[in-house]
């Protein structure tokens, strides 16, 4: 598994699934569709304890703050529950 990001924010989007934010200086020169490509179809999130879970991801974002670093905010299903998505957990590219 190559690591992505450390979580930095979970929101859940009513009827659409969970968005976790995160920044990773390895996304910061990449384009949409490299950072889509990165990131792939399906995710491992690892949380403090050393569970894991795996996620279909259904979309990827970013923004670029001020200073030139990119945001990624990855949407995985409905079905993540908090337990499973926290702040401070690691994720993971799968395959």
């Amino acid at each position: 598994m190559k690591f992505l990001f450390s979580v930095a924010d979970v929101r859940m989007v009513a009827g659409q699934g969970v968005v976790i934010g995160g920044v990773g200086s390895q996304f910061d020169l990449l384009t949409t569709e490299e950072l889509r490509e990165a990131i792939g179809e399906r995710i491992t999130v690892v949380v403090a304890t050393g569970d894991a879970s795996e996620f279909h991801v259904l979309g990827v974002e970013s923004t670029v703050s001020l200073a030139g670093k990119r945001n990624v905010f990855v949407l995985v299903s409905e079905a993540a529950n908090d337990t499973a998505l926290q702040v401070g957990s690691m994720v993971y590219a799968v395959g």
